[in-house]
């Protein structure tokens, strides 16, 4: 799992304003087929805010966790493709809005103390 960013560094927001404040993004390639609960126990260990998957290989929609996390994966099956975001639970109920451009592209806008960012997830072209 590669770690994008969990230091001070600026993050410009959509609304042009700057977030400066943690924020931890991992990036995974992962097929997920039955995988979620696996993954969520390599996360425990971590401080996340938001997991960004590609090449998933599941259909699993939008899926809200026991754990209280949210998974947005994209549809229909794909047996090569298929990206997801994985949004900890404290940032639930800050999510604006989210969307599938294709089975290689997601995006989800999550509303922060400085503004909204736009996560994206490209799967592999």
């Amino acid at each position: 799992m590669a770690e994008l960013g969990s230091d001070s560094r600026e993050v410009q927001c959509l609304d042009n304003t700057v977030l400066t404040s943690p924020f931890t993004v991992f990036a995974k390639n992962a097929r997920l087929q039955n995988k979620l609960p696996e993954m969520l126990g390599e996360l425990a260990g971590f401080c996340w805010d938001v997991v960004l998957l590609c090449e998933t290989r599941s259909a699993l929609g939008t899926v809200r966790l026991d754990s209280g996390h949210l998974f947005i994966g994209s549809t229909p099956l794909s047996p090569a493709a298929g990206v997801g975001i994985l949004l900890h639970e404290r940032h639930v109920s800050k999510l604006k809005l989210a969307k599938q451009i294709s089975l290689r592209l997601m995006f989800a806008d999550v509303v922060l103390s400085h503004g909204t960012v736009r996560f994206v997830v490209p799967g592999m072209f």
